[in-house]
């Protein structure tokens, strides 16, 4: 009986990961005006500076539009996260790097589009009454 509990148990954490990827790549779409299938999407530098452009309102500076190599999308992908850092978010606040969405750690994505969310959607939305 034991076993079949944890069984259960890590079942329905595999499920509610994998119903979080879903949502999660459900937003993206949202933000990007397009259908993807999946949050590794934003392993591509210049859609991941698009929804970081369509959700902060800010630009990204420099992207290569027509990126030949694996070498110009990680170059995309960072400075993306220079944007970012320029918008006010400390790049040691957040969980996830640029080396981690380059390899695709879907963990750690999950955290950077959440508080990417958090920073330019939520909290604007209830400013602290202080």
């Amino acid at each position: 009986v034991k076993d079949l509990t944890s069984l259960r148990k890590g079942k329905n954490q595999t499920m509610a990961r994998d119903d979080r990827l879903r949502v999660f790549a459900l937003w993206i779409s949202y933000i990007l005006q397009e259908k993807v299938e999946s949050i590794l999407c934003l392993q591509d530098g210049r859609r991941l500076a698009k929804f970081f452009e369509n959700l902060s309102g800010l630009q990204v500076d420099g992207i290569n539009d027509n990126p030949g190599t694996q070498q110009d999308n990680e170059e995309n992908v960072r400075k993306v996260f220079e944007a970012i850092e320029r918008s006010g978010i400390s790049l040691a606040a957040l969980t996830c790097s640029d080396e981690e969405v380059i390899e695709g750690d879907q963990d750690m994505m999950l955290s950077l589009i959440w508080d990417l969310t958090d920073y330019f959607f939520i909290s604007p939305q209830f400013p602290s009454s202080s």
